[in-house]
């Protein structure tokens, strides 16, 4: 469903916390990969994987911004923001960075 959902130019950007970011960082994988049936690969990237990036931001702006600065770096009009960890303030902040 979200594969037929996202725009032809779009992409996906996921990523989670804990056992949550494992779930986005395979979601990612199977969407950009084959899954079940070969087929044009789909633009999906995990933002938690960045490591470098991860650890720069953070050690720049707090651990709140880590996917938030991420989210403006490489989100546009388009894509799809898939956030999978609850209510945690670097989940939020991302939010409201997707929806602006």
């Amino acid at each position: 469903m979200l594969a037929d959902r996202r725009p032809a130019s779009g992409r996906l950007l996921v990523t989670g916390n804990g056992g949550s970011a494992a779930e986005a960082q395979h979601l990612t994988s199977e969407l950009v990969g084959r899954y079940r049936k070969e087929r044009a690969p789909l633009s999906a990237i995990a933002l938690h994987t960045d490591f470098s990036s991860a650890t720069a931001i953070t050690n720049d702006y707090g651990a709140s911004e880590v996917f938030a600065r991420q989210v403006r770096a490489h989100g546009r009009p388009g894509d799809i923001l898939l956030l999978l960890s609850g209510t945690s303030p670097n989940i939020l902040a991302a939010a409201q960075a997707g929806r602006a």
